[in-house]
């Protein structure tokens, strides 16, 4: 188990949009209802249903690396404190590096 920090309803939009990207190549590449496929598919619904924040979701392990994986891609477009946060938070639980 893990936690998403989403400072903002704009965090969440970035990473649903990166995540909704990833799920589009994975089917396209033939990997629908791979667990990458539905963790990734599970996070983005999370967050699209998120209305208040800033938030904290609660996540698989398997989910909360797809997660890490989006906030990954979106520091590399878009550097802000509230990215940074979320990152620290993931990095605090274990979850990859920066």
């Amino acid at each position: 188990m893990g936690t998403l920090l989403v400072p903002s309803e704009e965090i969440a939009g970035m990473l649903e949009q990166d995540l909704e990207g990833r799920i589009e190549v994975m089917e396209d590449d033939g990997l629908r209802g791979t667990p990458g496929h539905e963790d990734a598919a599970a996070v983005a619904q999370l967050l699209r249903e998120q209305r208040m924040f800033p938030a904290t979701l609660e996540l698989s392990d398997a989910e909360t690396r797809q997660a890490f994986i989006s906030l990954e891609n979106v520091l590399n477009h878009a550097d802000t404190a509230d990215l940074n946060a979320a990152m620290q938070h993931l990095q605090a639980q274990g979850y990859g590096g920066r």
